[in-house]
């Protein structure tokens, strides 16, 4: 029984760490307005959509309709006013500093919040992270519930 107990203790610490809260999405720079502060940008979305799909139903071929996931390229704006920005080490970039790297062509991240250090693994040092929505305010830790 302790053997087995020491096992799991063991299996459970080799587990890799599993990040915390939304992934953010990649996204490209398409156009940046330096007068307007406003950016816009490529991003490519999983859309529903109806497609008409030929069947045979016994013995006939009739033809209905079937929701597919197709992904599109879709066009965001953002402000630059509106939003925040930050670099991958979490501090915000001041506004000067935003017009000079946000070049057309550039690979940025879109993220309601401030991602997860695991998630930015992936990306170069140098790259933006665009925050469309103010950052929540953390919630406060609970006590476990007594039993």
């Amino acid at each position: 029984m302790t053997s087995q107990f020491a096992i799991l203790v063991v299996l459970s610490l080799a587990q890799p760490p599993i990040p915390n809260g939304p992934q953010p999405q990649f996204a490209i720079v398409r156009s940046f307005d330096k007068a307007l502060g406003q950016a816009t940008l490529l991003q490519i979305q999983a859309v529903s959509e109806v497609v008409p799909e030929k069947a045979i139903v016994n013995g006939q071929e009739v033809t209905r309709n079937v929701i597919r996931q197709v992904l599109r390229t879709v066009e965001t704006q953002f402000s630059v006013e509106k939003g925040t920005i930050l670099d991958t080490a979490g501090k915000k970039v001041p506004a000067a500093e935003v017009s000079k790297r946000l070049k057309v062509g550039a690979t940025v991240l879109v993220a309601s919040q401030q991602p997860d250090p695991l998630y930015l693994r992936v990306v170069l040092p140098e790259t933006l992270i665009l925050i469309t929505s103010p950052m929540p305010v953390p919630l406060p830790k609970l006590p476990p519930p007594k039993t």
